[in-house]
């Protein structure tokens, strides 16, 4: 981009040193469209007091015959000694230039990748606490049981959960430490509790 950059530096500075060693002259003004065709261009200055007229080049005539009387431009011309003025650059006013738009496109962009890596972010640091509030599933024996919770030793290790108030009187009733069961967990609650 630097270089790209750099190099229309370098052309714009040839350009003009060639305009001024073949004794050509840069004229510029801004203001509202006075006549416009694919062969000439009008401008009023935006006082209001001169109008330059410019021949349009074959580069430079779609856009020129696309104007409409009133629409505000600048316009950048080259006169010649004993020439017409030529047609160099067309401008909309409160338009921006390419350079710009471009650099406008990739800040644009680089703002979207990064709410799409915070979005990815966010769904990954959910996606674990789903899982870790997923469900648990453990074959084995119970080593504690209490009220508050119930502690099964399986070959995978342990797993301790809380029984929720509908199963406290179950598991009281029906389990002891020492009984073969597969126990499911939702989180740290019981959810599920059988003997096998």
């Amino acid at each position: 981009m630097l270089r790209k950059v750099i190099l229309t530096a370098i052309i714009a500075l040839v350009a003009v040193g060639a305009v001024q060693a073949s004794g050509g002259k840069e004229l510029r003004i801004s203001g509202p469209v006075v006549r416009a065709s694919a062969h000439s261009l009008s401008v009023e200055n935006l006082v209001g007091d001169a109008v330059l007229t410019c021949a349009v080049p074959a580069k430079l005539a779609d856009r020129a015959a696309a104007l409409e009387l009133g629409d505000r431009i600048r316009m950048v011309c080259v006169r010649f000694r004993g020439r017409k003025a030529l047609l160099v650059k067309i401008q909309r006013l409160g338009e921006k230039p390419a350079r710009t738009r471009e650099n406008e496109k990739k800040a644009d962009d680089r703002k979207t990748d990064e709410k799409k890596a915070d979005e990815k972010k966010a769904d990954e640091k959910k996606a674990d606490k789903q899982e870790a509030a997923g469900e648990v599933r453990l074959y084995g024996r119970i080593v504690e049981l209490s009220r508050a919770a119930v502690t099964v030793q399986g070959e995978a290790g342990s797993l301790t959960c809380v029984p929720p108030a509908a199963l406290l009187e179950k598991v009281a009733a029906r389990f002891a430490v020492g009984d073969s069961v597969k126990m499911m967990c939702r989180g740290s609650e019981l959810s599920y509790l059988e003997k096998v």
